[in-house]
């Protein structure tokens, strides 16, 4: 029972600091999803 308990502990810490790190990223994901969209719309255009 105590290793489940260290377990959810574990699992609930590292949930929480991956929603920090999400949050933390977002503006930056919004501008790499932005040139990835581009590069991949010009690749795209090129293949076609």
């Amino acid at each position: 029972m105590v290793f489940i308990k260290v377990i959810k502990r574990l699992f609930s810490a590292f949930f929480m600091c991956v929603i920090r790190v999400i949050n933390n990223l977002k503006t930056i994901n919004k501008f790499i999803l932005n040139t990835a969209l581009v590069i991949f719309t010009k690749n795209a255009i090129n293949t076609y």
